[in-house]
């Protein structure tokens, strides 16, 4: 089973994420294989080591994220496949501060 972390980290630090993900798998007997990472946002300090990682990664955000990576057209920024959007359910209020839950995830094509 590969890890998910959530990338939130400029180029320069990118390669101590690799790091720590080995050091942690190496600790634990498992793989290092990352096989998804989950933007937290497009900004270049939060997404742009997401080139560090194999093409062959699943990226994963909101659909205005992919719109806005798509929009920069930033190499070391790819876009994610994989989508979903934050909208409110009643049901989420009462749980949640900000009464929003993220909806469905698709994949682009």
């Amino acid at each position: 089973m590969g890890l998910a972390p959530c990338l939130d980290a400029p180029p320069t630090i990118g390669h101590n994420i690799q790091r720590a993900v080995d050091e942690i798998a190496s600790a634990n007997g498992v793989s290092n294989k990352i096989t998804h990472l989950i933007y937290s946002h497009h900004h270049a300090d939060h997404a742009g080591a997401s080139s560090l990682f194999d093409k062959n990664v699943t990226r994963i955000g909101q659909e205005e994220t992919r719109r806005l990576l798509l929009r920069d057209d930033d190499p070391a920024r790819p876009p994610n496949e994989e989508t979903f959007q934050d909208r409110p359910h009643a049901r989420d209020r009462e749980r949640s501060p900000s009464g929003r839950a993220a909806g469905p995830i698709r994949r682009s094509s």
